[in-house]
């Protein structure tokens, strides 16, 4: 009877149970036939056809004189990667989400954006993802692991005291290269093991007391398949295939072992291993102060199983592209009967009666006098005879594979002449919502990867480090950061998309009414045809956003308005020529308000503060918001007309002719001789100075 859960045994115990399993983990693939489907369709992709015995780079003889051909024409992975472009070619949007919503949360959910994006171009997370992706069309499953790689990044301190400062990685593995318990639910599995080669030498010099075990490991772990022994390389799709010298390889194997926080093994696990007697390392050692016990180093497994669906009522993975691989067969059959037809018949044979003295060296070349004997002229024979119904079957199969997997003519790139956009759009969209289990996976990977290095960082970047963010629009955000500095953010969220906006007409189509209405200008409208992207457009709606919460901040600490300048010549205070007040340079936080603001759109998001019940018993609060809303109000009415216009907002009912009027722009403006349009409206009067001033009390 076992005593103590494998994951939290010793050492030895828990790298032997691991092995176990991943063994355990390799026979349950192959007997429920996952990995036969696996390496069938990696065949089939390759260009091997499913079974392996073909090559799409040329024609191999077969039979047992080799008289026939053996001919692939890859359909299989045409249609694979139709399917995957047609998912991946538009990324979703993904948006950083803040804990709180104040403007410092909202700075560190932009500056975490930023950084992101700076993660993407430098450890290339969107290919990673689009890889995993087909991965998973291609063998079911595919896994993408994050790490926090203690080897990268700049060096930190000097002589034997320096250490790298470390940095995020992320890496996209096949079902041959990692093992989890089949019988656990895909949201509850607690333990999961993955390989990777790494160079030897290199493992060699960071673990210098291991260097042995390494180098001698290495050539048999990489090489040999003929052991009983545990060998990575003995679950390997190309298992079959010459890998050239074996006798000076550099990489090994490393399996990392990754068991969570549970009541079993309360501080979780992580060994590194590389067989049964070279384990690299443990977060449990044993040293002379005793056992220690440094816990799991990660927030989650870091493991993200992807998947376009699973059986029924399993989670066992499952792709629709496996039952294409018959018909890729079929295909693959018709097509050597043809290839064989031809290469056996193809050249006309001569008939000739007996006696007729005719050689064939006599009916080489051309302009040539042929001369025979007897009255029969000779007669050529066209060999070559196919049924029609051969290639009627290659047609059938070309069509049940793109039904299948719901594929059409325009998805395929080859749309009906005449046909309209926006049939067209329709059919590439319903293609694109038959795949929604692939999309799915794809949305909620992107979500994962994001949400996972902006948690890497805030856990491991302890030191200053700098991202590039997207330029002098965005200067208003951190460029250098810590994972302290993005503590606010909590996590990264995708927003869902239209399949129709995930094509290029799609979006040009949504556009093209904001442009007739002057919404958008006909240089953003150019720049996402040129692009496809919709993120400039709304850049400036984001960024007005954050300075609305902001001063909604301000108010909600009573906040408002800054002093108003003096006029040392009257000692009242200064009014400018629109009869709006002059506000002094005074220091400290407070809301300033522009003629050029959205007061449209500030207004009632300023009055919401006092719709909060806790907000409308605090005077100050009251006092701020109540004086800032009033002088919207009059900044609004004071804005020329042309400058409403500019920035996409309504005139204020006082700006608005009456019904009828001249410039009612229900009339189209032709209600009288007076066609000048609205009048600009008198400011009140200040009872105290008796001038057009403001109409509330100045704070002072």
């Amino acid at each position: 009877m076992q005593e103590k859960y494998w994951a939290a045994d010793t050492t030895e115990n828990a790298v032997g149970a691991a092995i176990g399993r991943i063994k355990r983990y390799q026979e349950w693939s192959r007997q429920t036939g996952w990995l036969n489907n696996q390496m069938r369709s990696w065949n089939a992709y390759r260009g091997a056809g499913p079974r392996g015995d073909a090559d799409g780079a040329q024609l191999l003889p077969a039979g047992d004189s080799g008289a026939l051909l053996n001919v692939t024409v890859n359909q299989y992975a045409g249609l694979v990667n139709q399917s995957v472009t047609l998912i991946t070619s538009n990324k979703p949007a993904t948006k950083a989400i803040a804990a709180n919503n104040d403007f410092e949360s909202l700075a560190q959910a932009q500056m975490a954006d930023a950084i992101v994006e700076h993660y993407d171009r430098e450890i290339g997370l969107a290919e990673m993802e689009v890889a995993a992706v087909k991965d998973s069309a291609l063998l079911g499953e595919a896994a993408v692991v994050l790490n926090w790689d203690t080897q990268a990044g700049k060096r930190v301190g000097e002589g034997e005291q320096a250490i790298f400062e470390g940095d995020v990685e992320a890496f996209v593995l096949t079902p041959v290269d990692y093992a989890y318990d089949p019988d656990s639910p895909v949201k509850s599995r607690q333990w999961a093991c993955f390989r990777r080669p790494v160079n030897r030498w290199d493992l060699a010099a960071q673990y210098p007391s291991k260097a042995e075990d390494i180098l001698a490991i290495s050539k048999e772990a990489m090489s040999s398949v003929t052991d009983n022994s545990f060998n990575a390389r003995q679950f390997d799709y190309a298992i079959n295939q010459t890998r050239g010298d074996v006798n000076d390889i550099d990489a090994v194997w490393v399996w990392e072992l990754r068991h969570k926080p549970s009541s079993a093994c309360p501080n979780g696990r992580l060994i590194r291993f590389l067989d049964e007697k070279c384990v690299l390392f443990d977060t449990i050692t044993d040293g002379p102060e005793g056992q220690r016990d440094f816990g799991f180093p990660f927030f989650d497994l870091c493991v993200k199983f992807v998947a376009n669906e699973r059986k029924p009522g399993t989670d066992q993975a499952h792709t629709p592209f496996f039952d294409l691989l018959s018909m890729q067969e079929g295909i693959d059959l018709a097509s050597s009967i043809m290839a064989s037809a031809i290469n056996s018949g193809g050249l006309q044979n001569l008939y000739v009666p007996r006696g007729a003295n005719i050689t064939a060296e006599r009916l080489t070349g051309s302009l040539n006098v042929i001369q025979y004997d007897g009255v029969q002229m000779p007669e050529a024979k066209d060999n070559v005879s196919i049924s029609p119904v051969v290639q009627a079957w290659i047609e059938f199969q070309i069509r049940s594979m793109r039904q299948r997997i719901g594929s059409n003519d325009v998805a395929s790139g080859e749309p009906t002449k005449g046909m309209p956009a926006q049939a067209m759009a329709l059919l590439r969209a319903s293609a694109v919502e038959f795949h929604s289990g692939m999309q799915l996976s794809y949305e909620q990977l992107i979500q994962w990867t994001r949400t996972g290095v902006l948690r890497m960082l805030q856990q491991y970047a302890n030191n200053d480090r700098v991202a590039l963010v997207a330029g002098k629009s965005n200067s208003w955000t951190l460029k250098y950061f810590t994972g302290k500095k993005l503590g606010a953010v909590d996590r990264f969220a995708v927003e869902p998309i239209n399949p129709a906006m995930r094509t290029l007409a799609g979006k040009v189509g949504f556009a093209q009414p904001l442009l007739d209405t002057g919404r958008i200008t006909i240089d953003e409208y150019l720049q996402l045809i040129a692009t496809g992207r919709m993120e400039p457009i709304l850049h400036g709606e984001r960024d007005n956003y954050a300075r609305i919460q902001q001063e909604k901040e301000l108010l909600m600490r009573g906040i408002g308005l800054p002093p108003i300048q003096v006029d040392p010549m009257t000692g009242m205070p200064a009014i400018d020529g629109a009869g709006l007040p002059v506000f002094a340079n005074a220091p400290g936080e407070f809301v300033r308000p522009l003629l050029s603001d959205t007061h449209w759109v500030d207004i009632p998001e300023y009055l919401g503060v006092l719709a909060m019940p806790n907000m409308r018993s605090v005077p100050a609060v009251v006092t701020a918001v109540t004086q800032v809303v009033d002088l919207k109000l009059r900044m609004w009415r004071a804005m020329p007309p042309d400058l409403i216009q500019l920035l996409k907002g309504p005139l204020p009912q006082m700006m608005l002719p009456p019904e009828g009027a001249p410039g009612d722009p229900s009339t189209g403006g032709a209600g009288g001789p007076d066609v000048g349009g609205p009048k600009m409206p008198e400011p009140p009067k200040n009872p105290i100075t008796g001038q057009q001033d403001l109409q509330t009390e100045i704070p002072q």
